[in-house]
């Protein structure tokens, strides 16, 4: 969906479980218009880190022609943490790594 084109936005909300080791990605157009989303599929499972991984989809991109508005922002599901809430119960949380990519 495209923010900021009109006053109100469409917005899909999915709940899912989260696992050790999902990805979440979200990018502007700028790298979905120029990048086959089984390309981005392929480096998203081979890479990790999710630095490497956005730099490496925006290098494809601007290989495709793309040369503006390439956002990329990549979440990687790493391990379990303990965290102890405010009310005192702990809870097994997931640790998260992310990193935000633009041109």
């Amino acid at each position: 969906r495209a923010i900021g084109t009109q006053q109100d936005v469409e917005v899909d909300i999915h709940i899912t479980p989260v696992d050790i080791n999902d990805v979440y990605m979200m990018c502007s157009d700028g790298l979905s218009d120029y990048v086959h989303h089984k390309e981005i599929l392929s480096i998203l499972k081979q890479e990790v880190n999710p630095d490497i991984a956005s730099a490496k989809l925006i290098e494809k991109a601007k290989q495709h022609g793309g040369q503006d508005n390439i956002t990329v922002v990549i979440v990687r599901v790493e391990e379990h943490e303990k965290t102890t809430f405010s009310k005192g119960k702990k809870s097994h949380l997931p640790k998260l790594s992310s990193f935000r990519k633009g041109l």
